[in-house]
């Protein structure tokens, strides 16, 4: 039976660009701070150092890159030492233009810099490609197929809202969690290509900015306020009920030993003794943790919920938690992540009720546009 959401639906027309998207293409920082790496085509392709053509690849050819005296050393297809940076790029870009760093399987072209003590290696390839591996790694390809194309729409807008965010370090995104998690052409799969692919170019706006489309494994039950979780009033990004019951994280409990909690501790930087009482002292509108006292031997000491979920390795600030008399903490919480924005597994189900993906990023991120990205990059920051 459907649910019908109190959530406006407030979008524009869907004016997808008629560009190739080779025009705009995205960095993606796979490698940081190697002493070595090997590169292997697939594919011919070429080698260049700035617009110096140092040797051609054919499938099977390998090109070993490694970090000496503050230069790159080459070797394989290429022997020689060089300043950086080197670029290996496909000659012919296609759907099977791809070159393996080590034994991953990557879209596009590479660039090899010199940064600090070691070697960043960067993946240069249209917005699409990158978003192939990463829908697949941020949701499950066996989900309903409008789940995963609103996973394709906040993926490419999270992605075009933080273009150029570790301009300093050579490229716009990280391939971790801390931007978005991507495995490049060995995770893709049809469904998951056919998500991107029919929602191609579409992005959240708005007041004609991309939004900062932030999004999480599930919420337990209910979203949080991006200003009870970082202190930012943004009217998309406020909390709504979530459909997450299926979710395997919507229950968690977790016991640390006493010994693992002198550890986390540390990790916060607390000298406090020994842990003699942990008592939350605020909760936000939802039921989250936002300050705990730590109450020691040797002293007490206040701190956001946030910093003791990644101490203590907490899958939310959504629990309650009790102290034993061996000192074990035990912890009973709901969902998984930071629970702003989109809940993943909330999307599946919605999915599942039969509500396309349009509706479901609009009860996600209410008074938003889905639009057509322009290739132009944000001028300026949404969120910080």
């Amino acid at each position: 039976m459907r649910i019908w959401l109190k959530t406006a639906l407030v979008w524009g027309a869907i004016a997808l660009p008629a560009w190739a998207y080779d025009d705009h293409p995205i960095r993606i920082g796979i490698v940081e701070s190697t002493q070595a790496a090997t590169l292997s085509a697939a594919v011919p392709a070429s080698l260049y150092a700035g617009d110096q053509l140092l040797a051609h690849a054919q499938p099977g050819d390998q090109l070993g890159i490694s970090f000496a005296s503050g230069s790159i050393q080459l070797s394989g297809i290429a022997s020689e030492s060089v300043p950086g940076p080197v670029q290996w790029r496909p000659d012919a870009p296609g759907a099977d233009a791809r070159v393996k760093v080590g034994r991953h399987p990557y879209r596009g072209g590479f660039e090899v810099l010199v940064k600090g003590g070691g070697l960043t290696v960067v993946n240069e390839l249209p917005m699409e490609d990158y978003l192939k591996g990463v829908v697949p790694s941020e949701s499950i390809p066996s989900w309903a197929l409008d789940a995963l194309k609103a996973q394709a729409v906040a993926a490419r807008t999270y992605a075009v809202s933080h273009l150029g965010q570790f301009a300093s370090l050579g490229y716009d995104l990280k391939a971790s969690v801390q931007s978005q998690a991507y495995n490049g052409a060995s995770v893709e799969k049809p469904s998951t290509d056919q998500a991107v692919e029919e929602t191609r170019g579409q992005i959240l706006t708005y007041h004609g900015q991309p939004i900062e489309a932030f999004y999480s494994d599930s919420a337990g039950g209910c979203t949080e306020a991006c200003l009870d979780a970082w202190g930012h009033d943004i009217p998309y990004l406020q909390s709504v009920v979530d459909f997450d019951q299926e979710s395997p994280r919507y229950f968690w409990d977790l016991a640390i030993p006493s010994d693992r909690v002198t550890k986390a501790l540390a990790k916060l930087g607390v000298s406090i003794g020994d842990l003699q009482d942990l008592q939350v002292t605020q909760r936000s509108a939802t039921g989250r943790v936002k300050h705990v006292n730590l109450i020691g031997s040797a002293g007490s000491a206040d701190v956001s919920g946030e910093k003791l979920r990644f101490a203590f390795g907490l899958r939310s600030t959504y629990f309650n938690v009790a102290r034993q008399p061996d000192g074990t903490l035990a912890f009973a919480g709901r969902g998984w992540g930071h629970g702003v924005g989109m809940s993943q597994w909330g999307a599946k189900a919605m999915a599942d009720m039969g509500y396309p993906y349009d509706q479901i990023l609009a009860h996600y991120y209410p008074t938003t546009e889905l639009k057509g990205w322009d290739g132009a990059r944000p001028t300026q920051a949404v969120f910080k």
